[in-house]
């Protein structure tokens, strides 16, 4: 045999019979080798499964093996008279791995032969390769000393043998496993777990974008991908009545829209968790690629047969059939923020800045909010459709009645960075964004529209422009007094028994080169006023952003911050809403 194998061991495949012991059991009994039995424990500890594949009496071999002490090492034994290759092929299949990574042993040629035929690609050696084994680079696997991986594959031993043959019972199946989902949200100290997932699944990885093979350059980029404020990630733990999976998938989302990385191991296949999981991340854009084991665009099925591990949020939940609930309006902090009640058992919406021709849209502005409320003075709603605006951005859902306790998320970030704008004859005072505009608290009255975009953005904004320095006066940044007002219209319409919570305005940044901290005194403004507003009232609550943020490498720019950030924000309204 060749010293250099296609790829790395992930299970070693035994015959008996004078390959891992001598001599052949029904012809006079046999002798143990001790150094195989402690290779299989080597192979163990370096997370290389150990499994059989003979021809002999499974109780006699079983009895053998646990007197022994070495039974319990070998997963899902095949020990019959059958033909090999049909169980090889059986075997590696339900231990969900591909014929690649896997190695057979066999002292007879014949056996050797069928299974090539059957299976091409696996790797197949006669018994002189054992003593080899313990240094040959294809079976170094990877640390683990508590064979956390063995005790993983005996989970899934168990699974196989419980699942039932008619697939009509697999949902009750499934319903009596009692699975349980966690996502873990700080993936840094996962990392390396995180990069094989990505790296090493197949059949459950939908979207097979790789990271470099190069450890420390996978590293590099994930870490670099992960900080983004714009990036929602999770690792995927699954546990049942059987144990703990571990963690065995990921996903990193960009915004609310896109699945840059959606990959599970085959350990949980037919469990449903890649569906349930695309599901609570209310099914985003997913370009698979090549082919899965899974169709997570199937929903003939509801998948009520997994649970989340959220803690005091999923108790309160179950315990009462009204709410909690919580609504969210606001920027993209808030988006960052409210991706992570997609796991929490309540019921959740969200209200955040649109994105419409190549321009955001800032309906979490304070004037929109009031707005939707209040609605639009006389001839209003034709002033800003000439604007560009539509009937929909000024409407909200957060007034509406729902029963049971809720909460509000809101910010008002944008009042800080967006000028407003007057409209002489109905009144209409209403922020104007306008794309590649370097500072948007200047008046537009001074911009080029030919000078700012192309010739598809200008055929649309030249007429809203020329109409906003006709008909419009620019009054800067919100007022004081106008921003108070709009702030207890919208404080003054929540529904019965919510709650309020108010992420306040970044008012520093360190600049690490000058080593001096800049004061953002419009943002400091802001959160002033705010807090007069709401001083009095009980039922509100504000959030001091930089009460999150751990080190000023978090800290992006004004606005943005490393995910971890938002998911600190997350927890504790969490506790609030468990309290």
């Amino acid at each position: 045999m060749s010293s250099v194998l296609p790829e790395p061991v992930r299970l070693v495949i035994w015959d008996l019979d004078e390959t891992f012991w001598n001599g052949t059991l029904t012809e006079g009994g046999i002798e143990l080798i001790p150094a195989h039995c402690e290779l299989i424990q080597t192979l163990a500890r370096r997370g290389i499964i150990s499994s059989i594949c003979s021809r002999n009496d499974h109780d006699a071999v079983a009895q053998i093996l646990r007197d022994a002490g070495i039974w319990q090492y070998f997963v899902m034994p095949s020990i019959n008279w059958e033909a090999k290759s049909p169980r090889l092929q059986s075997l590696i299949e339900s231990l969900q791995l591909r014929p690649a990574s896997v190695m057979f042993i066999d002292d007879n040629h014949l056996n050797r032969e069928e299974a090539r035929h059957a299976l091409p690609d696996l790797q197949i050696s006669e018994p002189g390769v054992i003593s080899q084994m313990a240094t040959l680079p294809q079976f170094e696997g990877k640390a683990d000393p508590n064979m956390e991986r063995l005790h993983r594959y005996r989970l899934l031993e168990q699974r196989q043998a419980d699942k039932p043959a008619d697939a009509g019972e697999t949902v009750e199946f499934l319903r009596r496993c009692n699975i349980v989902v966690a996502i873990e949200h700080d993936i840094e100290p996962h990392l390396d777990r995180a990069i094989e997932l990505i790296n090493r699944t197949n059949q459950l990885n939908f979207v097979k974008s790789r990271l470099p093979e190069d450890v420390e350059k996978a590293r590099e980029e994930l870490n670099a991908l992960l900080a983004r404020h714009d990036i929602h990630a999770g690792l995927v733990r699954v546990t049942d009545r059987y144990g703990d999976h571990g963690f065995c998938g990921i996903y990193i989302l960009r915004g609310s829209s896109r699945l840059l990385q959606f990959a599970f191991s085959c350990r949980i296949l037919g469990m449903g968790v890649e569906r349930w999981l695309y599901e609570r991340l209310r099914r985003p854009e997913l370009s698979v690629s090549g082919e899965v084991l899974s169709d997570v665009f199937d929903d003939r099925i509801s998948i009520d047969w997994i649970q989340t591990s959220t803690d005091a949020v999923s108790v309160k939940r179950r315990s009462s059939n009204a709410g909690p609930w919580i609504a969210a309006r606001g920027g993209c902090d808030l988006q960052a923020i409210s991706h992570h009640f997609n796991f929490a058992s309540l019921e959740s919406a969200g209200e955040f800045n649109l994105y419409r021709h190549g321009c955001d849209v800032r309906i979490d502005h304070s004037m929109f909010f009031r707005y939707a409320i209040t609605g639009l003075p006389g001839g209003g709603a034709d002033v800003c459709k000439r604007l560009g605006y539509r009937d929909e951005d000024f409407r909200t859902s957060l007034t509406h009645h729902r029963v049971g306790k809720g909460f509000w998320l809101l910010s008002f970030w944008s009042d800080a960075v967006f000028a407003v704008y007057r409209h002489r004859q109905t009144g209409v005072t209403i922020p104007y964004m306008l794309p590649h505009w370097p500072d948007q608290a200047k008046d537009v009255a001074a911009a080029n529209v030919d000078d700012l975009m192309d010739l598809q953005m200008r055929d649309y904004f030249a007429a809203p422009v020329d109409y906003l320095k006709r008909e419009f006066d620019y009054l800067g940044l919100i007022s004081e007094a106008l921003f108070k007002e709009n702030l207890k219209i919208i404080l003054n319409s929540a529904p019965p028994h919510t709650r309020i919570v108010i992420l306040g305005a970044n008012e520093h940044l360190w600049d690490s080169q000058a080593k001096i901290r800049h004061h953002h005194p419009v943002f400091e403004a802001l959160n002033r006023w705010t807090r007069s507003v709401a001083r009095w009232r009980r039922n509100v609550t504000i959030l001091k952003i930089r009460d999150f943020i751990a080190s000023d490498a978090e800290v992006h720019n004004w606005a943005h911050f490393d995910r971890m950030v938002y998911f600190r924000v997350y927890r504790e309204i969490e506790r609030l809403i468990s309290r």
